[in-house]
């Protein structure tokens, strides 16, 4: 599924319902605004979800995705706030 694809189905409400009930997805992927952290859940066999937070100098790697996302590359034009 294409990206406009998933787009136009969450714009559908009854289409966004059955999405998130279905097993749409096997990665979901946090990133925080505010620091160097990523948070990715990957769904393991029985449904359930197993977190591993990821930080800089960290890789992510997608199921379905050839190759690695590098958490450094995620971030390299995001201004962070500096340490107090």
């Amino acid at each position: 599924m294409s990206a406009a694809q998933y787009l136009e189905l969450e714009r559908a409400a009854s289409a966004k319902h059955e999405l998130w009930r279905g097993e749409v997805f096997e990665d979901h992927v946090l990133v925080a605004q505010t620091r160097i952290l990523v948070e990715h859940y990957v769904r393991q066999n029985d449904g359930s979800w197993r977190l591993r937070a990821l930080e800089a100098g960290d890789q992510l790697h997608l199921a379905g995705v050839a190759g690695a996302i590098l958490i450094d590359d995620i971030y390299r034009k995001v201004p962070l706030p500096t340490d107090r």
